[in-house]
């Protein structure tokens, strides 16, 4: 087993012990063609952003997908966890099993 293939199999493992305990979603990623498509995601509320001094600079929310339910993530996809919608504004990062985007409220 590779390391790519490592890494998605413990973040499974880890998000499905969290959905348990509450603290991880399934949602729907729609993109836009309107194709909707089952994801698992943690959803970060108020996470703060620090400056270069350590300076803070404002909350947002963040979004992690798993790269294996949508291999693709493009900014303006919406994400709909019950009844709220998430807009995916600016991608802050990805691994080989995650990819973070800030979001804004749709």
């Amino acid at each position: 087993m590779n390391q790519r293939d490592t890494l998605q199999a413990l973040d499974a493992d880890l998000h499905a012990a969290f959905a348990d305990a509450g603290f991880a979603e399934t949602a729907l990623y729609t993109d836009r063609v309107n194709t909707a498509v089952p994801c698992r995601v943690y959803v970060d509320r108020d996470a703060q952003t620090f400056g270069n001094f350590g300076e803070v600079s404002g909350a947002r929310t963040v979004v992690s997908l798993f790269l294996v339910d949508v291999a693709d993530p493009r900014s303006k996809a919406q994400i709909v966890l019950g009844c709220e919608t998430f807009v995916l504004d600016s991608k802050l990062g990805e691994d080989e099993s995650l990819s973070r985007w800030v979001v804004t409220r749709g």
